[in-house]
């Protein structure tokens, strides 16, 4: 039993294990986000992957497992948690990125050397086995719990009781266009000195109603989408948590099976789901038909960087994949829009288009750019903003071309950009939205508002309306609706760790539009 058991823990294991743990430990500090079990299988087994690679290779250099695992060991861990290294000593690029990408070379050189020299005793391999079940199981241990937990999720109810069934408007194709980060036109202009009139000319030509004094309910695509996909504020829900939860999971889930696509699903609808690579939005599985591009999502991003990747791909100056693919998902798009408008049946249809969110990988006319940190923010965002422009105009010229009742439009951003120190980053860790200035509250919460509303519906947009309004408005207007329009009013969440402690700010962006303007 005892040799058995020798020979067990003398198995050289630990590359597996040291390939598994970043993914591990970035999946057990991101419970509270929503990660699925799915795209953490995914990061997992290409981690594994690149260690059994590894292992092989070396395997054939040196014509002996265990001196193979050591090294493919050093080699596993300094390359995927090079990235880790990089954000720990704000590196971004230039001589040091490269310098410490040549480390990761040399040290794995030395580590291959030294094992051809000498072979490593058992012990050694028993003790790495060991350090890399600790490390697995120290993680897995609240991944499991988490997973076992009993999540009581939060649920907005549809309202079909409130509609009229026999309403004309029933017959008419409803799109909701999402254009992620897509400012209003005061921040445009006051910060980016950018005029865009001339767009907002040309929706109002084609019979948008542009709204005057555009503001999201909130800051955040998950708070900002949970409303405006739910008709309702989140004041419910943040009772239901408590004020002091930390857990973005219960928000994030309200994407999903909203009470918007319920109540079109409930009247006959084909919903039809147009994903980011944000998880969220990604694909949702109450949709009649989810489209999705792509390998990446969110948390195989996260990953991703924090390995030596994005410096390799840097230092070679190759198109990092992730960029590619976002550029190529744009057209993906673009392209499922142009077949659901094709069908005969009616749709509800959603697209969250991650533009002119970074990367920015698009210049004015399209053409791809690999996003470069040494390019200035305001003018990436604006070339960036220019081309999604061009996008919308080719998506309602064709949307508008369509045969059938004029569909119903609805274009939205769901916040406005970051302060520049966060725009790059990958979460707003750090940042207080009720200590912010007026200018970065008009920055973040000043959107893109336009709707297409043909025909003679009964309720009608107005200057002020914001986005948690937009269905009720709509189901009212077209289906015989009897839903009572809310206060449009706009909410900050104090920090990512409370996202469900609230604080008014209309009066705030309203009074600071009004004394800019007086």
């Amino acid at each position: 039993m005892k040799a058995n058991w020798s020979h067990r823990t003398s198995s050289p294991v630990h590359p597996l294990l040291f390939a598994a743990f970043p993914v591990l430990f970035l999946w057990s500090h991101n419970l509270d986000q929503g990660v699925t079990l799915s795209q953490s299988l995914t990061a997992l087994a290409l981690a594994m992957v690149f260690s059994v690679v590894v292992l092989c290779l070396l395997r054939l250099l040196l014509k002996d497992w265990s001196r193979s695992a050591v090294a493919a060991s050093v080699m596993t861990i300094l390359f995927l948690n090079l990235g880790r290294v990089g954000d720990l000593l704000d590196v971004d690029g230039g001589p040091v990125e490269a310098l410490i990408v040549a480390e990761l070379l040399i040290i794995s050189l030395v580590a291959i050397v030294a094992v051809w020299k000498m072979r490593p005793p058992e012990t050694l391999t028993r003790t790495l086995n060991v350090i890399g079940v600790l490390l697995v199981v120290l993680n897995v241990v609240p991944i499991v719990a988490a997973q076992r937990a009993d999540v009581d999720e939060f649920r907005f109810s549809s309202v079909t009781e409130s509609l009229d069934r026999s309403a004309s408007g029933q017959q008419r194709d409803v799109y909701y266009l999402i254009f992620d980060r897509y400012a209003g036109s005061e921040t445009l202009s006051d910060i980016y000195e950018f005029d865009n009139s001339g767009f907002y000319d040309w929706l109002s030509a084609h019979g948008f109603y542009v709204v005057e004094d555009a503001l999201a309910n909130y800051p955040g695509t998950s708070h900002s989408l949970a409303s405006s996909l739910n008709m309702s504020y989140l004041d419910d829900l943040a009772e239901a948590q408590g004020m002091d939860s930390s857990a973005w999971t219960p928000i994030r889930h309200t994407l999903e099976d909203s009470a918007v696509a319920r109540t079109f699903k409930a009247m006959g609808y084909r919903y039809e789901h147009i994903g980011s690579w944000w998880s969220p939005t990604a694909a949702d599985p109450t949709a009649d038909d989810s489209h999705v591009y792509g390998v990446y999502t969110e948390f195989l991003g996260m990953f991703v960087d924090t390995t030596a990747l994005p410096a390799i791909e840097r230092l070679f100056r190759t198109s990092p994949s992730f960029q590619r693919e976002a550029w190529n998902r744009v057209h993906f798009q673009m392209r499922a829009l142009g077949e659901i408008a094709s069908e005969p049946a009616p749709t509800f249809t959603f697209a969250h288009f991650l533009l002119p969110h970074n990367p920015y990988v698009f210049r004015a006319d399209g053409s791809f750019v690999t996003s470069d940190p040494n390019r200035s923010i305001e003018t990436a965002y604006i070339d960036q903003l220019r081309y999604t422009n061009r996008v919308i105009e080719q998506i309602v010229t064709e949307l508008q071309a369509a045969p059938g009742p004029a569909p119903i439009i609805v274009l939205q951003s769901d916040e406005g950009p970051y302060p520049p120190a966060f725009d790059r980053r990958t979460d707003d860790k750090g940042l207080s939205w009720g200590r912010t200035s007026d200018l970065e509250l008009g920055r973040k919460l000043r959107i893109l508002n336009a709707l297409y509303l043909p025909g003679d519906p009964t309720t009608q947009p107005y200057p002020t309306i914001t986005p948690v309004n937009t269905f009720r408005m709509m189901l009212n207007g077209y289906f015989g609706g009897s839903l009572p329009l809310v206060p449009d009013r706009t909410y900050v969440f104090r920090d990512v760790d409370h996202p469900y402690r609230f604080e008014d700010v209309t009066d705030r962006l309203r009074g600071a539009r009004q004394a800019a303007t007086a």
